[in-house]
């Protein structure tokens, strides 16, 4: 009988390889049929810009190495995973480019954090990584705010490791009683709620402030603040 050597899984690219010349490290903002939109970091020698890359073939599979001690280490096995998102919106990737509208992502670096959600069989699609805090926005009137779903906004936020900050938007149209009943409860219990209204500038100031500096994604019945 033929012996066959042990082998062991781990995932691309290989952490053994040297690394590329010419890197640069960027942010992907938007992940649509294979190509991704990064925003490049500004160096020196650039300024800062968006570009359309593509993925290294070698970053799409899940390779299987021998593990004999005797042997030169090789590939014995490669996969597609299923069950996985090799880049999301939010990731910080290293790419290689020849010029300032297209490049190749050679590298995916570690994430922060990930929001995710259960998707068709049961893989897990990441919705976006490296957040620090999910913006969960609803209208106070036109439409009444749904309270069942920022609940279930605040458990997917906090089960993900982020905080959630609730925006209350239109404040301009309803009492303050009407404010109290819908939201005032959530600020009782310890969660941040922000009443805004950008036609009546009321807390752009205080929700500018809360956005500085981090890295927010914004859900809800009302996203585009109006």
């Amino acid at each position: 009988m033929r012996k066959t050597s042990p082998v062991a899984v781990v995932e691309p690219p290989d952490s053994e390889a040297a690394p590329l010349a010419g890197l640069h490290e960027g942010l992907v903002l938007k992940v649509h049929s294979g190509k991704y939109v990064v925003h490049a970091d500004a160096d020196k020698e650039s300024r800062p810009h968006s570009l359309t890359c593509i993925l290294r073939g070698n970053l799409k599979k899940q390779f299987t190495y021998s593990s004999s001690g005797s042997q030169p280490r090789r590939v014995t096995r490669a996969k597609q995973p299923l069950h996985s998102d090799t880049v999301a919106v939010g990731d910080r990737v290293l790419y290689t480019s020849d010029d300032e509208k297209t490049g190749i992502i050679e590298e995916v670096l570690p994430r922060v954090t990930r929001f995710a959600r259960a998707a068709f069989r049961g893989r897990e699609q990441t919705l976006v990584t490296n957040l620090d805090q999910l913006v969960i926005v609803f209208a106070c009137v036109e439409p009444n705010p749904d309270l069942w779903r920022i609940d279930r906004w605040i458990v997917a936020a906090e089960s993900n490791g982020l905080e959630p900050m609730i925006i209350a938007n239109k404040r301009d149209r309803t009492d303050e009683t009407t404010f109290q009943e819908r939201f005032g409860e959530f600020a009782k219990i310890g969660y941040r709620v922000l009443a805004t209204s950008a036609k009546a500038e009321i807390g752009i100031e205080e929700l500018r402030a809360a956005l500085r500096g981090r890295v927010s994604a914004c859900a809800g019945a009302a996203c585009n603040l109006r």
